[in-house]
């Protein structure tokens, strides 16, 4: 700031003295008298007024803007209601079949303090969304199917041997296992992604990208695989190494059940790795017997009754209330984990079917036999991996082989245009992972067909070289980007540790799982 006293305003010259009109009154001011007499803003606005056009520029320039004003808060006013009804609306999918509704206002249950290992809620909103009761012979009503052999191929293990001959598949297995054997960590999970120096680093390249950082996903998907050709923790070549990894687990569960290893609000991997630890101690536990896998399994199955959305009857990253909706990807493993809980004669009841069934319902086009994602998804976002994992779980809710949706899902799956092909943008482990199970219930030509070129193909891109040295450990594990897969895979996303598992899962099928239609066995 300058240090020089201020300049006094030059004062106004006097006017020049005219004739007053007649009748007119004479009012005469002196410059040194209106200094002494500062005129009001009003006062000033209407002397500029009359004295000069930039009055007139002032007294409009105000005027504009207060009509600017004005008009932004209306217009702003009319954005909120439009945005709170389509709020509103997304929030609510019943309310967007209603083609007028009047504007109430949505009651959101309160977010309970602390996370995920504060005990779910038992008890559905003060006032749930109402559901119609079905009608007999209405689509959800479901009858699930016979578990009780679910596992009795499981008996017919396979010769684990390294040297091992058999068949390509046989092979491969034998292969993979011994890799998957690999990979668990001295705490024994085993991790998706690269990990850091106090976690203990990977042994293995191209693991899982940052965001998809779950050991309780990566622990249960190698249980799965060793569980899935017969071994256990009281029994088999990789019995201690099942057995650490199911202590892992069952110091991982919450209070609430929840096998997550993580308590973040929401978070991707959230329910895909609770549902495949579920399926992992249920399969466990159906396989030996062992008393001590009870509760954790049965609590582990509770969380998941406890997180299914009241509204739609799905699952997704988070348990929420009435006003939300699930997905179909999460959905299906939370509906596997709820089968193999029904398979180990677990507590599961029928109501979490019957509201399964519901969203399938809702995610269904064509009259049940494509499906998508979401139930907000245009039609285009139908996709043979959400149609063969919709597909699955009408299976397993009581859909007979012979149903007419059924048999129009199989023709679309089975095109030549999605047959399976380990090239640039056409992998896809997880449609196949789908599709193997799906086809083997249903069992025939087709099933024999379509089994026989995917092990083929997978076998063909196993690596059966390279080294075993510390973070550079591929030998019997696929790799995750060459070629980058479906963007439906998530191969990319989710490392090799994935994409090796699910290879194997897929191999596995005829002994996983006994044929829900008895007669194709």
């Amino acid at each position: 700031m300058s240090s020089h006293p201020p300049t006094p305003a030059p004062k106004s010259p006097q006017p020049r003295r005219r004739r007053a009109a007649t009748n007119s009154i004479r009012i005469r001011v002196s410059a040194d008298e209106a200094e002494l007499r500062p005129l009001t803003f009003l006062q000033e606005l209407q002397r500029q007024t009359t004295t000069s056009l930039g009055g007139v520029g002032i007294s409009l320039g105000l005027h504009l803007c207060v009509l600017v004003i004005l008009a932004t808060l209306v217009h702003q006013l009319r954005e909120r209601e439009i945005l709170d009804e389509i709020v509103i609306n997304w929030l609510s999918p019943s309310a967007m079949k209603s083609k007028s509704r009047a504007m109430t206002p949505v009651k959101i249950a309160a977010i309970p303090a602390g996370t995920f290992s504060t005990p779910l809620p038992t008890k559905p909103m003060e006032k749930p969304m109402v559901q119609a009761a079905p009608e007999p012979g209405d689509a959800r009503t479901v009858k699930p199917a016979a578990s009780k052999q679910m596992f009795a191929h499981r008996r017919q293990r396979i010769d684990l041997t390294a040297g091992a001959g058999g068949d390509e598949a046989t092979k491969s297995l034998v292969l993979g296992l011994a890799w998957m054997g690999r990979q668990q960590r001295d705490d024994g999970s085993w991790q998706l992604d690269v990990g850091n120096k106090s976690r203990g680093l990977a042994n293995y390249p191209d693991a899982a990208s940052p965001s998809l950082k779950t050991d309780t996903g990566a622990t249960a998907l190698a249980l799965l695989v060793f569980l899935g050709v017969g071994e256990t923790h009281l029994d088999g070549k990789y019995q201690d190494k099942i057995k650490r990894g199911i202590d892992w687990l069952v110091r991982t569960q919450k209070t609430n059940g929840d096998l997550h290893d993580w308590d973040e609000l929401g978070r991707q991997t959230a329910y895909y790795a609770h549902a495949q630890a579920t399926i992992a101690l249920c399969e466990a536990f159906a396989l030996t017997g062992d008393e001590n896998l009870r509760d954790p399994a049965q609590r582990a199955v509770q969380f998941l009754l406890d997180s299914q959305y009241l509204n739609d009857g799905g699952w997704k990253y988070q348990p929420q209330s009435g006003l939300t909706t699930g997905d179909l990807s999460v959905t299906g493993w939370a509906l596997m984990a709820l089968n193999t809980a029904r398979a180990a004669e677990l507590d599961v009841p029928s109501t979490a079917f019957e509201q399964a069934s519901r969203f399938l319902d809702s995610v269904q086009e064509d009259g049940g036999f494509r499906y998508k994602y979401m139930q907000i998804d245009p039609l285009e976002n139908v996709s043979p991996a959400m149609t063969a994992e919709g597909l699955l779980c009408r299976q397993w809710l009581g859909w007979e082989k012979d149903h007419p949706a059924m048999k129009e899902g199989i023709q679309y799956l089975v095109d030549p245009m999605f047959e399976p092909n380990w090239s640039e943008g056409e992998r896809n482990v997880y449609q196949w992972y789908y599709t193997s199970q799906l086809l083997h219930n249903l069992g025939g030509d087709t099933w024999t067909s379509w089994f026989a070129s995917v092990k083929r193909v997978i076998a063909d891109n196993q690596s059966t070289a390279g080294g075993r040295a510390k973070g550079k450990d591929i030998l019997g594990s696929w790799h995750p980007t060459r070629p980058k897969g479906s963007p439906w895979e998530y191969g990319d996303k989710a490392g090799r540790l994935y994409v090796t598992a699910m290879c194997l899962l897929i191999l596995e099928t005829p002994l996983r799982h006994a044929a829900i239609y008895e007669e194709n066995e």
